[in-house]
């Protein structure tokens, strides 16, 4: 391959700015509740039943980065892992582009038009799959590049192969091949050679799709049963009728990315981009229908059809001429999330949920500090969001999930396990700790069943008699006084949550 120094060296600038972009901004809170349930699995040393390459990835990145000498709590370093393969990923589309023998002034207009998408800057800052996703995906984007450049049997095996690497950080993109395989055959032109050398790239990622899970059930998760995997997707309570689309297509494409999302399909009505605009749309349409599946009245802002903004992007890069990167920078919604008073105009859903999960976070982390009162605090918690806060402000030391032990089978809890927490709980007493209990924690053990339907009602849950959460809290109400603290508040009223401190009797 003919590398160009100067190709590569911009490329690289490309994705040193994005990274110093991404990182400067930290929004410094959780993303809804995956970011949230990243946290608690990677804690526990488990694995993700629908994402099984994220967490061995996270773990690999938190071992570079110890052994650089940083040491970043998890939200930290959710978030650092999400900007470095988004930045990654800007870089390899940049190389990408310029192998496939784009003008150099495009080229760099679709980089930054795709940089500071606010899709790809949301997911480049939190803790999330899609931001880590990037950097394999812009390495399938630029080997496929190459192969549009000097295509082979061999060269495409490898595509194929690679196109399994985004995958496993985010399982939707076992749909990536049909953006990338569509290019490559209106790169090449519709031909018998360029449609089997596209096969035969398919055909590898099939295969490994069907194989690998076989052989590593254990790594696969839901991939390696997918009677079960269905039936879990199936269950997330929410509509999944194309009646949808039009809705959905709205609030995670038009409004998530407004202006640019429209402008894209204008582009590819120019005849030099009509076949890069098939492609186009042939990798958007199944990405739209997992959308449709997944996410009625549950708006994630854009974040399953972030591979389709670099395709976009490149078709706009195309259209708009140098003097457009004035207007392209003042439009870039981006702002919204950095510039103050913004936040009320329209594509910043995921911004003012970022805003609203800080704010949560920083009251969780007041009233906890003001109710101790200048002593180290552990905090029973019981909900997801109040694990996030706990994940956010406190040290892993600091608190503890009881939704485990509550929802333990009954059969399966030891008499023993109840007094290894009373212990546990009067030893940190007895170091001068202040043991508070939330009072989502209280309600997650008295009554388990609720607390699970209150965060998902589409759940099957047993019976609370064949649970051990009531267990839990009558022993704990026996052996401790559960003393009600004041009220924290603020001038617009009560703030963070109600708690109780756990006193021995």
């Amino acid at each position: 391959m003919n590398f160009s120094l100067r190709g590569f060296a911009e490329a690289f600038g490309f994705a040193l700015a994005a990274l110093w972009f991404y990182l400067r901004w930290l929004p410094n809170a959780f993303y809804k509740v995956d970011g949230v349930d990243i946290a608690r699995l990677y804690q526990e040393g488990s694995s993700h039943p629908w994402h099984p390459g994220y967490l061995p990835a996270l773990r690999g990145f938190h071992s570079l980065v110890e052994t650089l000498g940083y040491e970043l709590d998890l939200l930290t370093l959710g978030c650092v892992f999400s900007a470095v393969g988004t930045a990654i990923g800007v870089g390899f589309a940049r190389a990408g582009m310029g192998r496939l023998g784009m003008a150099s002034g495009s080229a760099r207009l679709a980089t930054l038009l795709f940089a500071t998408c606010p899709i790809v800057v949301t997911f480049g800052r939190v803790v999330e799959f899609h931001g880590p996703m990037l950097a394999p995906y812009g390495l399938c984007f630029w080997w496929l590049a190459e192969q549009v450049r000097r295509p082979s049997i061999v060269g495409m095996v490898v595509l194929g192969a690679l196109c399994h690497l985004p995958f496993l950080i985010h399982g939707q993109q076992l749909l990536l091949p049909c953006w990338l395989l569509a290019l490559f055959v209106m790169k090449r032109g519709i031909s018998r050679r360029s449609i089997g050398l596209a096969a035969i790239a398919g055909g590898v990622h099939a295969l490994l799709f069907g194989l690998l899970p076989l052989l590593l059930p254990g790594f696969y998760g839901f991939w390696a049963d997918l009677a079960a995997g269905a039936a879990a997707e199936g269950s997330i309570g929410r509509p999944q009728s194309l009646d949808y689309t039009p809705r959905v297509l709205w609030e995670e494409w038009l409004l998530a990315w407004p202006v640019w999302s429209v402008v894209a399909f204008a582009a590819g009505m120019r005849v030099r981009q009509r076949r890069e605009c098939t492609a186009f749309v042939i990798g958007f349409a199944p990405y739209l229908f997992v959308c449709v599946r997944q996410l009625v009245f549950e708006p994630e802002f854009g974040a399953y059809m972030l591979p389709m903004v670099l395709p976009a992007a490149m078709l706009i890069g195309q259209w708009l001429s140098r003097h457009w990167l004035v207007w392209l920078l003042c439009c870039q919604p981006i702002l919204f999330g950095i510039a103050p008073g913004l936040a009320a105009l329209p594509g910043d859903g995921a911004i003012r949920h970022l805003c609203t999960q800080r704010r949560h976070h920083d009251d969780f982390q007041v009233v906890v500090e003001e109710v101790a009162d200048g002593a180290s605090p552990f905090v029973l918690v019981g909900s997801h969001r109040e694990l996030g806060d706990a994940f956010a402000r406190l040290s892993p030391d600091q608190f503890l999930w009881v939704r485990q032990n509550a929802v333990l089978p009954r059969d399966k809890l030891e008499p023993q396990q109840l007094v290894i927490v009373e212990m546990y709980l009067k030893q940190l007493h007895a170091q001068g700790r202040c043991v508070l209990l939330t009072e989502s924690a209280l309600g997650s053990l008295e009554d388990p069943g609720a607390a699970m339907l209150a965060e998902k009602a589409t759940l099957e849950v047993p019976a609370n008699d064949q649970l051990s959460g009531p267990l839990f809290a009558a022993h704990l109400r026996e052996k401790f006084d559960l003393q009600a603290m004041p009220e924290v508040t603020m001038r617009e009223g009560p703030i963070g949550p109600r708690l109780w401190r756990l006193v021995p009797k």
